[in-house]
């Protein structure tokens, strides 16, 4: 499956069911800093990277080789990367990427802020059909949203960082923890929640 970004497209993972217990991570997003301002004509026409630009504009999507994850690259020096399909994926382009900028512009990146995540979007399977109705009710009114006519799954936000979306065929999406043992967490918990209630 892919987005459309701007003139790029960016890789989220197809999901293959798994086990009811286990979250898939389809999308991983992270991003940090070269430390450095860039000529992004200059670097991008210097570099073997396949990249959509054009000239004048302040940011740049680099793509290192085949389907890796999207660079999107600022004239800052700043950049993110998104459509990894894990943690040690985003820390393995970002170590690519960053290497091949010091081969094109002989800086020296050592001193630089460490890449982070941003964020994990998983996708899980609770094994059975829920009623998102009785869901609803069930659940903190102040971290529940349901409105079938205009979505067909229901929002749950057991924190400010995490949305959880739940829809009756019991495919579930958990967007936001930063690490993938956090995401299997809030998807045990919701589970859990979800087995007590529909007992």
């Amino acid at each position: 499956m892919t987005a459309q970004i701007g003139w790029s497209r960016v890789v989220f993972h197809q999901y293959v069911p798994m086990s009811s217990n286990v979250v898939q991570v389809v999308n991983a997003v992270g991003g940090g800093e070269l430390g450095v301002e860039l000529q992004l004509d200059k670097l991008l026409a210097d570099s073997s990277f396949e990249y959509s630009y054009e000239s004048g504009d302040s940011m740049a999507y680099v793509t290192i080789s085949g389907d890796l994850p999207t660079v999107t690259l600022f004239q800052s020096g700043k950049y993110s990367i998104a459509g990894g399909n894990s943690v040690s994926q985003l820390f393995e382009v970002d170590g690519m990427f960053r290497d091949k900028v010091s081969e094109i512009t002989d800086f020296s990146l050592e001193s630089t802020p460490e890449f982070e995540i941003r964020y994990l979007v998983g996708i899980g399977e609770l094994g059975n059909e829920v009623d998102l109705s009785i869901i609803f009710k069930e659940l903190p009114s102040d971290k529940v949203e349901y409105e079938p006519e205009q979505f067909p799954g229901l929002f749950y936000r057991p924190s400010k960082e995490t949305t959880i979306t739940v829809f009756s065929t019991g495919k579930v999406s958990v967007n936001g923890p930063r690490s993938e043992e956090a995401l299997q967490k809030e998807f045990t918990r919701l589970k859990d929640k979800l087995d007590n209630i529909q007992r």
